[in-house]
């Protein structure tokens, strides 16, 4: 499985993106999450080995972000944006699978 599903220690749903864990991946998911369902980006910033981005879909916004110490992976902002971050985790998979 390309996308797993992990409950942080405070307890907010993260999908890690197994198969993608280069900075120059942070770029392309951002494309792939802006170019569906109309996901706007909405603020990017940068640091040493660490990227941020917002994007929102309507009235949820998804925080997707790359470390260098642990990969890609992305969250729910808040609780109601739950079901929008499991639905880009299918997404994901499905095009993850048609690219391997």
């Amino acid at each position: 499985m390309a996308v797993v599903e992990f409950r942080n220690e405070q307890g907010v749903l993260e999908y890690h993106i197994n198969d993608i864990l280069s900075s120059e991946g942070f770029d392309n998911l951002l494309d792939f999450f802006t170019s569906i369902e109309c996901g706007c980006l909405l603020e990017i910033k940068q640091g040493p080995g660490t990227k941020l981005a917002l994007i929102e879909f309507g009235v949820v916004k998804i925080q997707l972000v790359f470390s260098d110490q642990i990969g890609n992976y992305y969250y729910a902002i808040d609780y109601e944006g739950n079901r929008k971050a499991k639905e880009l985790a299918r997404a994901l998979e499905k095009r993850i699978e048609v690219h391997n």
